[in-house]
């Protein structure tokens, strides 16, 4: 994959933050940038990641550094918080990424640092998260709260809501009520249920054949499952 300096869309020379783009390539019909970051780093990057990029990462570092020499709160459930928001939005090595900064999520520059963040959120309550309110909004004030693992659950994307006798509830929150599991529902909708049918019809009991699937193996032969089997008193 050759580097090419001429004919790239953004031009050599453009800044992002503390990067500067200084050749571009195509390959698998995407073209990426090489960058070079003012500390020295140089990458390939996508488009789409470096109109949105501020650095190679180190200044996700140095704005960590800088919080644990200033404040000595690393180990406080609410500064451990706002570190994973941080590198879930500006880490592409984060295994969630893809879901954060990778769909345009971002934090917002007052809560880049952890002071501000702890003065609009306050301490993290035993037990809660972070959860933003409008799931495709930003890390900012006005958009998070603390919330219970359960009630983050009920705001994810992947969260249907369901309407049925004239009451709207996630599908998490449905599976609660009707005693139906939640894989069970989401089958059932996926194979083309009727909403009403997948949250009551009664789930079928699975039955023990055991014994008629020990008895076709030692058909077949297999000694040692039918010395199991009558060791465990199947006669």
């Amino acid at each position: 994959m050759n580097v090419k300096s001429a004919k790239a869309k953004i031009a050599n020379g453009r800044r992002f933050g503390t990067l500067t783009v200084v050749g571009s390539c195509t390959g698998s019909g995407r073209r990426m940038y090489k960058v070079k970051c003012d500390c020295g780093v140089e990458k390939f990057v996508r488009k789409d990641n470096l109109i949105r990029a501020k650095s190679c990462g180190c200044k996700t570092n140095e704005i960590i550094s800088k919080a644990r020499t200033r404040h000595g709160e690393t180990d406080s459930p609410t500064w451990k918080t706002w570190k994973s928001v941080i590198d879930r939005c500006d880490l592409k090595t984060h295994k969630s990424y893809k879901d954060y900064g990778g769909r345009g999520i971002e934090v917002c520059d007052r809560w880049r640092t952890y002071e501000n963040f702890k003065k609009d959120m306050g301490e993290r309550p035993a037990g809660t998260q972070v959860d933003r309110i409008n799931n495709a909004g930003n890390y900012e004030p006005g958009n998070c709260r603390w919330v219970t693992a359960k009630e983050n659950a009920n705001n994810k994307r992947s969260n249907r809501t369901l309407t049925h006798d004239g009451k709207s509830m996630t599908l998490s929150q449905w599976a609660e009520k009707t005693g139906i599991n939640f894989d069970t529902i989401w089958r059932r909708l996926h194979n083309g249920w009727c909403v009403s049918a997948a949250l009551t019809q009664p789930v079928k009991k699975q039955k023990n054949n055991r014994h008629s699937i020990s008895t076709a193996m030692v058909a077949r032969g297999d000694k040692r499952i039918a010395r199991y089997q009558l060791s465990k008193g199947d006669k």
